[in-house]
């Protein structure tokens, strides 16, 4: 987190595991915990959380959210496609 302070940021933290049967619930619940924050945005930073979990995560919050795979992808057509 301290990378974040540096650069301004304030930061809240929740998880959800994203590689078992539980994902969707577990985003959901991390989603629900941070509405008390009220965050402007959300970053899901583990490249094993899919779109599933990041649309219930937008749909709970209804803050935009980033999701890590989407960037990774991004940039990968980037380097083939040129």
């Amino acid at each position: 987190l301290e990378q974040f302070t540096e650069m301004g940021m304030n930061t809240v933290v929740t998880s959800a595991f994203p590689y078992d049967d539980n994902r969707l619930d577990a985003a959901k619940s991390a989603a629900q915990s941070l509405l008390s924050s009220d965050p402007k945005m959300i970053w899901m930073s583990c490249v094993g959380m899919n779109e599933d979990m990041r649309d219930i995560v937008r749909n709970t919050t209804k803050k935009p959210v980033i999701l890590a795979r989407s960037i990774l992808r991004k940039i990968i057509e980037e380097m083939i496609v040129g």
